[in-house]
């Protein structure tokens, strides 16, 4: 009886038995040791651990003296990015040798596998009969992953690999898709997990302004955690673009890019002729234009940090031919410039900005410079939301005092005073100069109510104070101020039920939310008389006057709201499928938002559905009331079907119908994106305008060896802008690892 109790024991005490001994960490089900050999065995799910190397296996067994092990079954060697899967195989837990048998190695998107592979030191390996492929762009996992029908393998009778650097093959032949293209006695590949400087990818563009360009980008590694690329490119109609480009992620909080582009030929403002004229200067005899793009964050302290934004060219056409040198910003009219620093607290928020927006022509149509601006600088002091009177009521102010500054533009018309740009008498003011030129202080009070009601009903009115104080230096030093007490009652009803899904754990669940808000200005004191007050703002870039917080018209009105929600909730989380909205105003007193008028104002809907594969977001408003007849009405919406297999298929309309016509009115864009089971996927898209009958815009593509396991491209990308200029681009690009 003692026999069989002390067997269970020991039966139980060797099951999944694990320790730690001289820094090796063990695990296995099954455990013996020798004390006189030294020797750990184990079975079944077996697991040792030396430093950052480990080995599973069916069957272990580690010689402590020698550091060694042998492994058998189901072998998987793990060592920092190194994977290594086998049958069988001896290992030395310092990584500088071992033999293994039919091995499979990863690393990074390299696979080789052969029959034998002898590891002569920690970073070298020797292979008999084997393959090579440098195409695991997924990655895949998996020891059987060599068998992958990549697009590249090279067979090899004996392979010699250094890791992070290069791979030699002897009596190589080299497949593609598992079909023999050519034989090679000797084979070099790279082997590389990380970075490495070198030649990037070509490519070939047409521009119809700019002629044929070749680009040649040289990608360098300067450490871990900054890289250099720099990029030339040449058109034979414009000479060469040399782009510069810097990048840095020392840490989350610390990191920046820095970008410098040189043109060989200046911009000629006369739209008549060629956009790029033959060179009539050149600085340092190199090139005639320049422009930089440059962004950084940096922390100071535990809490607090600085942005500084820095985007300038040296000629305000540069956008009609490189719009795509400042990325999304190369849409806009201007190019932003700024500085600021934040210091966040538990109660306060402290930020000093100073900003410059450099004017652009970005269009050909528009050809007019809208001329600069500057805040120059603008510093906030906010106080956070804090309980006030037994949490019954919520307290805040806000301060914020700008200079702003509108530095003259040699673009500007101001020699000739009865030009339309410049109707002033005072030539050395442009009609913009009183809406861009000053100082503001606002000092804000707002008060918040807690008001304590039964579940579904939230009421949270609040009351605002304010003092908009200005000094103004044109046309003569002058002060003004105006205070104004605003209020807004929101009223809400929140009403929610579940119902079951398709699953026995999913629910469905709708939320219904009315909404009223009641919106009043309660004081406006007297308009101060000064140019700044009643002079039309500045079209297409502030609006109105220095920024939106200096719209102080008087306004009361309530506005009406219904909001639909669907979630579906399961075991794996929640998302909503459905949001729909219908809201609309009813002004009291006339409004820039109602043809300045009071009454009914335009019902306003919003919908985003999310079934399956297909997705459909509409939103648009309705003008009630006819204004000369007509219902002004604005909508928009997008209809898109996304397969699982990467096709895609969207629709996206813009109708409009104003007293006040645009080309843009009545468009429809259709984009397409098909991928094809074999090495090419096919995309395309078209604008159309209803208004002018006339295709604005269109591109068409082809990408070759498109799929996520392939190691190569080709691209082909053709079309024309709106500006009705003609393009074209092909990239060949070839993946050999590394991040």
């Amino acid at each position: 009886m003692k026999s069989s109790f002390l067997n269970l024991v020991l039966v139980f005490f060797f099951l999944s038995w694990s320790f730690q001994i001289f820094g090796l960490e063990f695990k296995a089900q099954f455990y013996s040791r020798d004390n006189a050999k030294n020797i750990l065995k184990g079975r079944g799910a077996a697991w040792v651990k030396e430093n950052s190397r480990q080995v599973w296996a069916d069957e272990l067994e580690v010689d402590l003296k020698l550091n060694r092990v042998f492994a058998r079954g189901n072998v998987r060697i793990e060592d920092g990015k190194v994977i290594i899967f086998c049958d069988s195989g001896t290992y030395a837990l310092d990584g500088k040798e071992g033999v293994l048998d039919n091995p499979t190695v990863l690393f990074g998107q390299t696979v080789i596998s052969g029959t034998t592979l002898t590891q002569l030191n920690q970073d070298q390996f020797e292979l008999q009969e084997g393959i090579y492929t440098n195409c695991n762009t997924l990655p895949l996992i998996d020891r059987e992953v060599g068998k992958c029908p990549f697009d590249v393998k090279v067979y090899g009778s004996k392979f010699f690999v250094t890791l992070d650097s290069y791979l030699h093959i002897y009596d190589g032949m080299v497949y593609a898709k598992e079909l023999p293209i050519f034989y090679t006695p000797y084979f070099l590949a790279p082997a590389k997990t990380t970075r490495q400087s070198g030649v990037l990818t070509p490519s070939i563009n047409f521009r119809q302004r700019l002629g044929n360009g070749f680009s040649l980008p040289v990608f360098l590694a300067l450490g871990r955690w900054h890289d250099l690329t720099v990029t030339p490119t040449w058109w034979n109609l414009a000479g060469y673009h040399f782009e510069i480009d810097y990048r840095y992620i020392y840490s989350p909080l610390n990191m920046g890019r820095a970008k410098l582009f040189l043109l060989e030929r200046p911009f000629n403002a006369d739209a008549s002729i060629a956009w790029i004229r033959p060179s009539e200067r050149r600085y340092a005899g190199l090139f005639s234009e320049v422009g930089f793009d440059l962004h950084n964050q940096i922390s100071l302290g535990t809490r607090s940090q600085s942005r500084q934004d820095l985007d300038w060219v040296s000629n305000n056409y540069w956008n009609q031919d490189f719009p795509n040198d400042f990325g999304g910003l190369g849409d806009f009219q201007y190019l932003r410039n700024q500085l600021s620093l934040t210091f966040p607290s538990d109660s306060y928020l402290t930020t000093a900005t100073t900003k410059y927006n450099q004017s652009l022509i970005n269009t050909l149509q528009t050809g007019a410079d809208q001329g600069p601006a500057a805040q120059l600088p603008e510093i906030r002091f906010h106080r956070k939301t804090l309980d006030f009177v037994n949490r019954y009521f919520y307290f805040e102010w806000d301060n914020r005092l700008t200079h702003f500054f509108r530095p003259h533009s040699p673009f500007d018309n101001t020699a000739d005073p009865s030009s339309p740009q410049n109707p002033d008498p005072d030539p050395q003011y442009d009609s913009n100069d009183f809406v861009r030129t000053g100082q503001r202080l606002i000092l804000e009070r707002k008060l918040i109510a807690n008001a304590a009601l039964t579940k579904g009903l939230q009421l949270q009115p609040n009351l605002r104070a304010g003092l908009f104080a200005y000094h103004f230096d044109t046309p003569r030093s002058q002060f003004k101020s105006q205070t104004q007490i605003d209020a807004e009652i929101p009223f809400a009803l929140y009403l929610s039920k579940s119902f079951p899904g398709r699953s026995s754990d999913e629910s469905i669940r709708h939320i219904v939310q009315p909404r009223v808000l009641y919106g009043a200005s309660l004081f406006r004191s007297k308009t101060p008389d000064h140019p700044f007050f009643y002079k039309n703002p500045f079209p297409d870039f502030t609006s109105p006057r220095f920024d939106s917080l200096d719209d102080q018209k008087t306004y009361e009105f309530f506005r009406f709201e219904f909001i639909n929600r669907l979630m579906r909730s399961s075991s794996s989380g929640s998302n909503r499928f459905l949001l729909a909205q219908v809201s609309n105003n009813y002004f009291l007193k006339p409004s820039s938002e109602n043809n300045n008028e009071a009454g009914v104002g335009p019902l306003e809907s919003y919908l985003d559905l999310q079934v399956g594969q297909f997705s459909a977001q509409i939103q648009g408003t309705y003008q009630l009331k006819a204004v000369q007849g007509i219902h002004e009405q604005d909508w928009s919406g997008t209809l898109a079907f996304s397969s699982p297999s990467g096709d895609k298929v969207s629709i996206a309309t813009l109708l409009r119908r104003k007293i006040n016509v645009s080309n843009n009115d009545e468009t429809v864009v259709l984009s397409v994106y098909k991928t094809l089971p074999i090495y090419l996927d096919v995309f395309g898209s078209i604008e159309h305008s209803f208004r002018q009958s006339i295709t604005r815009n269109y591109e068409v593509g082809f990408l070759f060896a498109a799929k996520p396991r392939n190691c190569w491209s080709l691209s082909f990308l053709s079309g024309r802008t709106v500006q009705r200029e003609h393009y074209a681009r092909m990239v060949f690009g070839l993946s050999f690892g590394g991040i």
